[in-house]
């Protein structure tokens, strides 16, 4: 018996591969099996689906993650653990924000034991550093989508000579 997600993701067997393929990637980050389950029951509560937080709750468990963790996680309280409750509010303040955290919340992240490279890069417009760029929001993200798109252009040698 498939689980609802999955049997409605088979519908499309290429969206169910794409499905599997980031569920591997994200396994094999170096995240901890934890961090992963806050990450993952983190996003669900923040987004009341009523599949997914039982469904990770049950694999949470199942992982060994303990039971104050998952109900601190389930009702949207402060975890016991300090390292995953700075997890948990960086995940939050991603989500909320759309990726759009601030230098103090990547500060945080950095100082509970986290490194730059277990973080989201907030930027796909932006050029591939391996790194999340500190500078301000721009407020014309339109004109910079504009300006990355030339940059990638000009990588691509798509660019028009004058």
């Amino acid at each position: 018996m498939l689980p609802n997600l999955h049997a409605v993701l088979a519908e499309s067997p290429e969206l169910y591969q794409a499905y599997g393929q980031l569920n591997d990637l994200f396994s094999a980050s170096s995240l901890s099996t934890d961090e992963r389950h806050v990450v993952w029951l983190t996003i669900n509560v923040y987004h009341s689906c009523h599949y997914c937080v039982p469904a990770h709750t049950f694999l949470a468990l199942k992982d060994g993650v303990s039971e104050d963790v998952v109900d601190a996680l389930r009702a949207g309280q402060t975890l016991p653990d300090a390292r995953l409750e700075a997890l948990r509010q960086f995940t939050l303040s991603v989500t909320e924000k759309r990726g759009e955290v601030d230098a103090g919340e990547i500060d945080a992240f950095l100082a509970a034991g986290f490194t730059k490279t277990q973080r989201v890069r907030r930027d796909p417009w932006s050029e591939p550093q391996g790194d999340l760029e500190l500078r301000e929001p721009h407020r014309r993200h339109a004109g910079r989508r504009a300006v990355c798109k030339i940059r990638l252009e000009k990588r691509r040698g798509l660019t028009r000579r004058e």
